[in-house]
């Protein structure tokens, strides 16, 4: 039935972003019945590809056909945007969908923010929305930061944002592994 038929829709979506096929991918989406699944896809194909001005005009379309967002547009808009270097944006969608869609900010989507910050040279903007996040950072987050950490050079930040990690994850490999890198 019609259900059936949007996955499909949205695997295809998938498998196209995946392969580089946006173009593809387009066609698809412009052809079918659109549900939430299906805008996730192409505005994931979009942003996977590094087309943000693409990924951000389709997110707009997607809100004046009445669409509402949900916490994967959220997450796909702000990686999209750290991967872009688009750092003020990614910053306007974290709180876009605070404020306007009262979509509240998971772990996921603070993770994905320092990621943005920290994969842009923004250490310590990074490390301050670690340290407000209203919970424990999980591992994600704290790779996030230790990987810019390593990428910019700062041992001091580094050493003491990985003791941080280890605090809370001290049976996990991965800020040992971080910290040995930096």
């Amino acid at each position: 039935g019609l259900q059936a038929d949007q996955v499909i829709v949205s695997a295809l979506l998938n498998l196209y972003g995946k392969c580089g096929k946006v173009g593809d991918a387009r066609k698809i989406f412009d052809e079918c019945w659109k549900n939430l699944s299906c805008w996730n896809s192409m505005l994931t194909a979009y942003a996977q590809n590094g087309h943000i001005r693409e990924t951000l005009a389709l997110f707009l379309d997607m809100c004046h056909q009445g669409v509402v967002p949900d916490e994967i547009t959220f997450t796909v808009l702000v990686a999209g945007c750290g991967h872009a270097g688009k750092v003020d944006a990614g910053r306007d969608v974290f709180r876009l969908f605070q404020d306007d869609y009262q979509v509240e900010a998971l772990v996921d989507h603070y993770g994905c923010m320092v990621d943005v910050l920290g994969r842009n040279g923004k250490l310590q903007e990074a490390e301050e929305l670690i340290e407000s996040m209203p919970f424990y950072p999980d591992l994600v987050a704290w790779t996030a930061v230790l990987r810019a950490c390593k990428n910019a050079k700062d041992v001091k930040r580094g050493s003491r944002l990985a003791r941080a990690a280890l605090e809370t994850y001290p049976e996990k490999s991965g800020p040992y592994v971080m910290l040995s890198q930096i």
